[in-house]
């Protein structure tokens, strides 16, 4: 026999768990810092009853995947793997002499958001920081401003690559991430050039917001030149004083 349905005010298993379809692309995807919320916190919400999965056999995602996958992607090839002596020992020594020539001098999270800066805009340091010294927008847009901004060199991270220089160490030890705030520390007076062209980049929407108050304060200000009714009352006052 069927099992008996649920007590009143329990939702059914059958509906309320359901596992959603993972699409897997061939390229890597940008990530999301997002949490998944439980099944039950999602009832009665606008999530709870959407059906997305209708999407499935309409999007190509493939195409999806290809316009949308990171920057950097590692090409994969099944016969990428040689049987050789010659070709298996190459891939370690390679290894070996990259982790002894990157060297990290940055704090953790200061080296992870420079990095996810550096994939967005997909610039190497010196056509960078070209474009900061230059005051080019057309190179370097107003939203990477904006990132750059909150990535200043600190004066301790200034101190540090100095005395790492002070040290003889070479530069080409430094890995992606910190040569490129070195190349920043090197730039003179980065703030306030970074702020220039941030004021660059928006001031005619700082104009466009400006503009609708402007002409609010002369519209009063025009009210207020014309009013008889204020003359009126100054008059009053003045012949008060003088009484």
């Amino acid at each position: 026999p069927p099992p008996p349905p649920p007590p009143p005010g329990t939702p059914s298993l059958t509906g309320s768990v359901k596992r959603k379809r993972q699409i897997q692309t061939k390229f890597r995807m940008p990530l999301f810092n997002w949490q998944s919320l439980q099944q039950s916190k999602i009832q009665g919400t606008i999530f709870g009853e959407i059906d997305d999965e209708i999407l499935y056999d309409v999007l190509n995602f493939n195409r999806f995947g290809e316009e949308f996958k990171t920057k950097a992607q590692p090409k994969f090839s099944p016969k990428r793997v040689d049987t050789t002596d010659n070709k298996k020992e190459s891939p370690v020594k390679k290894s070996g002499e990259k982790k002894e020539k990157e060297q990290a001098l940055l704090d953790p999270s200061r080296a992870r958001n420079l990095g996810i800066t550096l994939k967005r805009i997909g610039l190497t340091a010196d056509v960078t920081v070209k474009a900061i010294d230059d005051l080019d927008l057309g190179v370097l847009p107003v939203e990477y401003v904006e990132l750059f901004l909150k990535l200043v060199p600190t004066e301790s991270e200034v101190k540090l690559f100095e005395r790492y220089v002070a040290d003889g160490k070479p530069l080409k030890k430094l890995n992606e991430t910190d040569f490129f705030m070195y190349k920043l520390t090197q730039v003179e007076r980065l703030l306030p050039k970074l702020k220039i062209l941030a004021y660059m980049g928006n001031f005619f929407d700082s104009v466009y917001m400006l503009v609708p108050q402007l002409d609010a304060i002369i519209a009063a200000s025009n009210s207020v030149l014309n009013s008889q009714k204020l003359k009126k009352l100054i008059e009053v006052n003045i012949d008060a004083i003088r009484t």
